[in-house]
């Protein structure tokens, strides 16, 4: 296992991607989670990561901006309007964000962390053993993924027609029997550890080595407010800090 004075080698840069508009739920980043806005814990968290050099907010918005550098992000100035509409995807999000930073610090970043602020439900020890198991397995990639019950397996998904017929979701066979199914995962959006190489190069945001992290605690993807008030029931608030409710539904 890298030791944390190994790490003192290696230049770690956290982006939180958080632009301003928001379809489902009007000014979203900055909606109060319990004592911090989503943007704000994001911040927060990458704080409190024993390994990440330097934590920045990508924004198109300067109440957001103002709101992370609270928290110990730096603000490089807005994104382009061409990176900051609900199409834009996040790879070239990450990949303006670093060779801006890396301008701006005059260093290069081998390892760049992606933490979404639409999901709260992390500590800085997920982000850790996130970027841990990158540098360990000499990944590409690292995401953090949630099992998927097995009553959602994707081989038991239907798809259903304008008339009303429905046939399977996957090209393969049905499988009725529980155990002839194996294992499968979501990505649960907590934390992305990647290469440099990967942000610059990959629009997948994968490269040749993606490994997951398996999370065993409540998640959450904030795109309604129901999604929200669900969240909140799985935590509470301690010292400053997310505590999961022990026992709290997945």
């Amino acid at each position: 296992m890298t030791s944390d004075r190994q790490f003192e080698k290696i230049e770690i840069l956290a982006i939180i991607p958080a632009r301003g508009g928001s379809k489902g739920i009007p000014r979203k980043n900055l909606l109060k989670f319990f004592d911090h806005s989503l943007v704000g814990w994001a911040a927060k968290t990458a704080s409190e990561s024993k390994f990440i050099s330097k934590s920045l907010v990508s924004t198109d918005d300067q109440e957001i901006a103002d709101e992370a550098q609270e928290f110990g992000a730096v603000f490089l100035g807005p994104r382009p309007k061409d990176l900051s509409s609900d199409m834009s995807t996040d790879q070239p999000v990450l990949k303006y964000e670093l060779e801006t930073a890396e301008q701006r610090f005059r260093t290069s970043f081998r390892v760049i962390v992606m933490l979404q602020p639409t999901s709260p439900l992390r500590t800085a020890e997920d982000v850790d053993r996130c970027i841990q198991k990158l540098i360990d397995e000499r990944a590409s990639a690292v995401w953090t993924v949630s099992p998927v019950p097995l009553h959602f397996h994707y081989k038991k998904q239907f798809v259903m027609s304008d008339t009303g017929e429905i046939k399977t979701a996957h090209s393969g066979p049905e499988v009725i029997r529980r155990q002839d199914l194996k294992a499968s995962y979501r990505r649960n959006g907590v934390a992305y550890a990647l290469t440099r190489e990967v942000v610059v190069n990959d629009p997948k945001l994968r490269g040749k080595k993606c490994i997951g992290l398996t999370l065993d605690h409540p998640t959450a993807n904030i795109d309604s407010m129901e999604d929200f008030e669900h969240a909140k029931s799985f935590v509470k608030i301690s010292d400053g800090k997310i505590r999961f409710i022990e026992g709290g539904d997945r």
